[in-house]
């Protein structure tokens, strides 16, 4: 379908637009607000596309057969990562990143991994964080990998539980996640640093929630 890029303001009125309208999946703002990075579906394939808000430019940035979704900016916005797979992989995919100002060689930071999804950076830019399913259990648990050196794997979470959608706090001491650990999903708070035999989890939502955000 098609669908418009738009921007509102807090009473809800719509102030702007930006880039074409055309056939989203995913967006992200990046952190200084001046450029918009898309998954786009454009003949068949789905690909990141990054928009220039000033310049009023869209650049493809991806342009490999698999399918380009979830672009997660980096704190200071000098790089993206996002998800890719193919329709051989089914729903194993593999976490991608590459400098923002491109010119450069995607660089694979997680292997094809079942329900594989990228969700935030940390605040000093080595880690991303993701969700991926353990294929045993069948549960989505919490992991970062590191983007220089080893590409080293941690588990955020693991419990008997889903855990999904990982957000940073703005002064990276801390996360939001949801969790269906009450029997719907709800939302959570605990110390990034904490391991996950530490826990100090704290639940701030009531009634369900998801897609919990920063300010």
């Amino acid at each position: 379908g098609r669908i418009r890029l738009a921007w509102f303001d807090q009473n809800g009125k719509e102030v702007g637009s930006v880039g074409p309208p055309g056939d989203y999946r995913s967006l992200a703002l990046s952190p200084d607000g001046a450029r918009v990075a898309t998954a786009r579906l454009e003949a068949r394939n789905l690909d990141i596309w990054v928009f220039d808000i000033a310049r009023n430019t869209n650049t493809r940035w991806t342009s490999d057969p698999g399918s380009d979704d979830a672009p997660v900016w980096s704190r200071d916005g000098s790089r993206i990562a996002w998800s890719s797979g193919t329709s051989l992989s089914g729903n194993q995919r593999g976490l991608f990143m590459m400098p923002a100002a491109g010119d450069a060689k995607p660089e694979m930071l997680v292997p094809p991994t079942p329900g594989m999804f990228p969700w935030d950076w940390s605040g000093d830019g080595h880690r991303v964080l993701y969700s991926a399913s353990d294929p045993k259990a069948g549960k989505t648990h919490l992991w970062t990998v590191t983007v220089d050196g080893e590409k080293k794997r941690e588990p955020i979470t693991q419990t008997q539980f889903n855990e999904l959608m990982p957000q940073v706090s703005p002064d990276g001491r801390w996360i939001s996640y949801m969790s269906d650990e009450s029997g719907r999903y709800e939302i959570y708070v605990r110390p990034f640093s904490a391991s996950p035999q530490q826990g100090g989890k704290i639940k701030v939502s009531e009634g369900g929630g998801t897609s919990a955000r920063w300010r």
